[in-house]
């Protein structure tokens, strides 16, 4: 156990390097490692969802006749943060797993898979942020700034709150790629970035789409010492989601271990020599090879 937790936390695993950058684009449950139409047109459904409510909420169909100074608040929320790195890395992984599908089929660009794999590391990133601050905002939106006197519960706020939060958990099971422990600092800095971006809008006299001098009640910076600790406090929750999101995705694969043992896991099955050999020539010359 002492040992695990030691490779878990080993400075390696802050990286973003992975010796199968295949993994990204392909589901746990498939029975080749290779891209499948069929977790194609799942990419996609996911991306075109997400894509379509952000174009949606920054459209603010509830305030049509509402000034631009109005509408450009949209950027100052973090849910809208969230949202937007949900959309992008949906949007990421549907273009990458894309291009890898049709590779094989365009004999004159044999590198193309590989050279578009290398794009992995951006959809990691994204996607370790977006699951993390999806779980955030849900748990603490509707635990400390939700007011049902105040606020609509309607399908835009159920989506940009609560269904974020829905598609990230289904995707944390379906995708191949792992979650490590490590990786919780980059929603960290996410957190934090966010955090200064308050101070800075409260300091420049900015005020909220409900005329308050702060974005959130939460984040009341006319209370500096109150709201530092909250901020603090916010960034242990970010990291408990991070540990938590880890534990889920070592269940998905012990879950995939006893329904589907034939195969292994994706991420941690070890090639031998003539698995790798056909892992390189499927990657390199977009050749569909037979491969575990």
């Amino acid at each position: 156990m002492i040992e695990t937790w030691k490779k878990n936390c080993s400075l390696k695993q802050l990286s973003l390097e992975h010796d199968e950058p295949i993994t990204f684009v392909v589901s746990q449950w498939q029975k080749e490692q290779k891209p499948s139409a069929i977790y194609l047109v799942y990419r996609w459904i996911i991306a075109v969802f997400f894509f379509t409510t952000f174009v949606i909420s920054i459209c603010d169909l509830k305030h049509p006749d509402a000034d631009s100074s109005f509408k450009a608040k949209w950027l100052i929320y973090l849910t809208n943060w969230g949202y937007t790195t949900c959309t992008l890395q949906s949007l990421i992984s549907a273009i990458i797993l894309s291009i890898c599908v049709l590779a094989p089929r365009l004999r004159s660009r044999p590198n193309l898979q590989s050279s578009t794999l290398k794009f992995y590391k951006f959809y990691w990133v994204l996607n370790v942020i977006a699951t993390d601050i999806a779980f955030g905002i849900t748990i603490l939106y509707w635990s400390l700034i939700y007011d049902e006197k105040v606020m609509d519960f309607d399908a835009m706020n159920f989506f940009v709150h609560a269904n974020n939060s829905v598609l990230m958990m289904i995707d944390l099971f379906v995708v191949a790629h792992p979650i490590r422990l490590l990786h919780c600092c980059y929603p960290v800095v996410f957190g934090i970035c966010y955090a200064v971006f308050s101070v800075i809008f409260y300091a420049a006299g900015g005020i909220s789409r409900e005329g308050q001098v702060y974005i959130y009640n939460i984040l009341d910076w006319r209370k500096p010492g109150t709201t530092t600790v909250i901020c603090l406090a916010v960034v242990g929750f970010i990291v408990i989601v991070h540990i938590t999101c880890w534990g889920l995705h070592k269940f998905r694969i012990w879950m995939h271990s006893k329904w589907v043992p034939q195969t292994g896991t994706h991420h941690c099955h070890k090639l031998n020599k003539e698995e790798k050999d056909q892992m390189g020539a499927y990657v390199n010359e977009g050749i569909a090879n037979d491969m575990v």
